[in-house]
């Protein structure tokens, strides 16, 4: 794992990147716009569970929490900058949709609890290895002529998100190891983020 210092001007970008497939543009404009959210659950949720229980393995373990942290901060960043280009091409209603996903977030943490928290993170970044995936070895046309910083935000992260993608299982795992709750949680992050 690495966090790289990755920075992309949207000033030029457009809403529909693709325009051989506006669906597809508006698809992932949408998982954009509430990702800033979603990353500062998934921080916290991390970052609350450190320090990791003693193992053997420790040392590395612990340094990979940090990655994944830094990594997600990165992510959010620069999709809070592509959903701010989207609010100025006429997404003048997308701030209360992210203001509703925000007090989810919100929500979630202060009544349900740390361990729901991990466990909603645990799966949401189930699917990033199959995301990646796709993006990478899949996607065909889908990744033809689209427009260069969109491009490079997507495939940088999902490149990081494949490289991530065991830190928050393996975390749940350490610090609750609780399978039939997380299988609940998983569920009802599906749920939740596709509603959305």
């Amino acid at each position: 794992m690495e966090a790289r210092k990755v920075d992309l001007d949207f000033s030029q970008a457009k809403v529909y990147w693709n325009p051989a497939d506006p669906e597809y543009c508006q698809l992932l404009n949408a998982i954009s716009s509430m990702l800033p959210e979603l990353g500062g659950l998934l921080t916290r949720a991390v970052r609350d569970s450190l320090p990791p229980p003693p193992r053997e393995t420790a040392e590395e373990f612990g340094r990979d929490v940090r990655l994944f942290v830094q990594q997600e901060g990165r992510h959010s960043r620069l999709h809070k900058r592509f959903n701010d280009m989207l609010v100025g091409e006429g997404y003048d209603w997308l701030p209360a949709m992210i203001a509703k996903m925000a007090a989810d977030f919100d929500r979630f943490y202060e009544q349900k609890g740390h361990k729901f928290a991990l466990a909603y993170s645990e799966g949401f970044e189930t699917f990033g290895p199959l995301v990646s995936t796709f993006f990478f070895e899949r996607a065909g046309v889908l990744m033809a002529d689209w427009d260069e910083p969109t491009t490079y935000l997507w495939l940088w992260h999902f490149a990081e998100e494949y490289e991530h993608r065991t830190v928050c299982n393996y975390l749940y795992r350490e610090v609750n190891d609780d399978y039939w709750y997380r299988v609940y949680a998983f569920w009802y992050a599906t749920l939740h983020l596709f509603g959305y």
